[in-house]
């Protein structure tokens, strides 16, 4: 501990503050769906925990009530890439992933999760401050709200992976509109799909003092979120996941008839190389396991969460200040530099298969910086 002043030394979180700030961008009316992408350009300031995406808007269900397709309304984006300068973007997969992720990391509070409580009489608030998620199905006019958190940092306790901003590169983020026929049954059923509020507010965590008793976060390390799919079979499904950089979470989601088939994987393995952390395991002991580590059941379809930083809370600063030591909740990581090969093993059942079944993969990874 000794090269601060008397040989204290301090988390740099202690000299800032996390300042919110809305970001210019297009017109709420430039987002439609199977549009154009959408581009912000994200404030030059200090260092970015994470934004706030909202989206608000007016449609009109003309005949029938509407039917979702997989994974909707979450995926009214398709895709959401946060690409600073150069070739390593940080955030690339759709809307769906961001709201599982909401559901995973804790970057407001530590150990709290949130579950949304809409039942009339059982703790529902309707005020304004109390902003619940909405896209209602019923034939007529109707009013949709959808809000995602787009994660850099780590958790509340630990900023590392916040985007360092207050330089001359410019770090965007770079929406693509899912198409219509993506996202309900019947696209000639959502009429008059206007988009009214599209906000961007930035969380930035204000420069800290350079002194040798402030110790910074570590600053050269990014969380990258992935997605893939592949489709599904009947019987063993293998995921082959790229192993690089240190693997922090990774689910499977499983989608069959365009509607969730978490229920149709039975078994499941995970290996590394030979090694199996999970070994033709009944996937209900594993769900039970993930919902308590979680606090609430995850969204429809995950097939298998393997959450291996779910003690993101537990150590804080604490490492930075100490040493490794001090540092137990990264014990579940999986570093891959000695790894060649990581591989899932989901097995459905013998369900029929149609719609284009899929088995989506998100990986979350502690990166590098590059460049």
């Amino acid at each position: 501990m000794a090269n601060g002043k008397n040989g204290v030394r301090f988390p740099a979180q202690l000299f800032s503050r996390l300042y919110p700030r809305v970001v210019p961008g297009p017109p709420a009316a430039n987002f439609a769906l199977g549009g154009a992408n959408i581009t912000f350009d994200l404030l030059k300031i200090g260092y970015c925990a994470g934004l706030l995406l909202e989206l608000r808007g007016t449609y009109t269900v003309a005949v029938a009530d509407l039917v979702m397709l997989p994974r909707a309304p979450r995926n009214i984006f398709s895709r959401a890439i946060v690409q600073p300068p150069g070739a390593q973007p940080i955030i690339n997969v759709g809307g769906h992933p961001l709201h599982v992720e909401n559901y995973r990391r804790h970057w407001a509070a530590p150990f709290k999760n949130v579950e949304e409580r809409t039942v009339p009489n059982l703790d529902a608030n309707a005020g304004a401050n109390d902003p619940i998620d909405t896209f209602p199905l019923p034939v007529g006019a109707q009013t949709f709200n959808l809000r995602y958190w787009i994660p850099f940092s780590r958790s509340a306790y630990d900023p590392t992976g916040s985007l360092p901003l207050g330089n001359r590169g410019q770090t965007q983020l770079i929406l693509t509109p899912e198409a219509a026929a993506n996202f309900v049954t019947t696209p000639a059923n959502l009429t008059l799909f206007t988009c009214t509020i599209l906000r961007l507010t930035q969380f930035t965590w204000a420069p800290f003092p350079e002194d040798p008793s402030v110790v910074p976060w570590d600053l050269t390390k990014v969380y990258t979120m992935e997605e893939q799919s592949q489709a599904t079979v009947i019987g063993d499904n293998f995921v082959n996941v790229d192993s690089k950089d240190r693997i922090v979470a990774l689910w499977h989601e499983s989608w069959n008839t365009n509607i969730r088939a978490d229920g149709e994987i039975t078994n499941i393995d995970f290996n590394l190389d030979d090694s199996q952390y999970m070994q033709n395991l009944p996937t209900l002991p594993w769900w039970w396991y993930t919902k308590h580590q979680n606090g609430v059941a995850y969204p429809p379809g995950i097939a298998a969460m393997l959450d291996f930083d779910a003690l993101h809370d537990a150590d804080g600063a604490s490492g930075k200040l100490y040493g490794p030591a001090f540092e137990p909740s990264k014990g579940p990581w999986i570093n891959t530099a000695k790894i060649a090969t990581v591989r899932s093993r989901l097995v459905k059942d013998a369900t029929a298969l149609a719609n284009n079944p899929t088995i989506r993969t998100v990986v979350v990874r502690e990166a590098t910086i590059l460049g």
